[in-house]
């Protein structure tokens, strides 16, 4: 078993270094998601060269695979930040709701009309939290099923509130690192960038998913702009793209 984790993390390209990282490999094996592996690399040279303070933050988690990885890089490279994530749990076309004419496409899990989508994405939380749960029990991240905007509403209103988890937090401060992988819409990803600014230090990192050149993606188009951003400089551009505000 092992060896054909390993085998398919040397046909998605990882370093060296975390190649025969065996933690990682079991998270990435066993945990669903949709993690670019291409990711992974740029998640740990974000971590190590964010700045000294801030926290990290995850937009967009699935069932939670980015999530976990980002969590078990802080600890291999022995950073104790705080960490928070939001995800709506929204998927499988549910805003189609406003426009879709289908009854039954709106109501049930394409291909398995007997599931309801309300069911589906309530397993897909549940799956989040029980991952969570199992890998990180005593340094769960403040995560919140919340849309991404409203999140950072809060953050930049500094408010209290109890997470997932049943964990009361402070949201608000400066932010060292922020992936973003929710909804790859240019309007939503433009949104959420000028939300997080203002809580960004000098040597902040933001990574921005399906950001490469050529992706069909309103978030590939955002990093193109941001090139040109005299707020940020580009650090890598193998594949998606890692900034830092300047």
């Amino acid at each position: 078993m092992l060896s054909k984790i390993k085998n398919f993390l040397i046909k998605n390209e990882l370093p060296a270094c975390l190649k025969n990282d065996e933690g990682l490999q079991r998270i990435l094996c066993t945990v669903p998601g949709m993690l670019d592996t291409q990711n992974v690399p740029l998640m740990l040279q974000a971590i190590q060269e964010m700045p000294e303070k801030g926290a990290v933050l995850e937009i967009g988690s699935f069932c939670g695979q980015s999530l976990i990885v980002l969590c078990y890089l802080l600890r291999k490279e022995k950073q104790t930040r705080k960490v928070f994530a939001c995800d709506a749990w929204l998927y499988e076309g549910w805003l189609d709701k406003n426009s879709h004419v289908d009854a039954s496409y709106l109501n049930t899990l394409a291909g398995f009309p007997e599931i309801q989508r309300n069911d589906y994405t309530d397993f897909l939380y549940d799956s989040f939290k029980r991952n969570l749960n199992f890998f990180f029990p005593n340094d769960l991240p403040g995560s919140y099923r919340e849309l991404s905007l409203s999140f950072l509403n809060y953050w930049t209103e500094g408010k209290e509130l109890i997470d997932c988890f049943d964990n009361k937090n402070n949201l608000g401060g400066e932010i060292a690192f922020a992936f973003i992988d929710g909804g790859h819409a240019y309007d939503l990803c433009k949104q959420e960038l000028e939300l997080l600014v203002p809580h960004f230090i000098t040597g902040s990192k933001i990574l921005l998913d399906d950001s490469a050149k050529g992706q069909n993606f309103g978030s590939a188009r955002l990093a193109q702009e941001i090139k040109s951003d005299a707020r940020f400089s580009i650090i890598s551009a193998k594949g998606n793209l890692l900034f830092e505000y300047r």
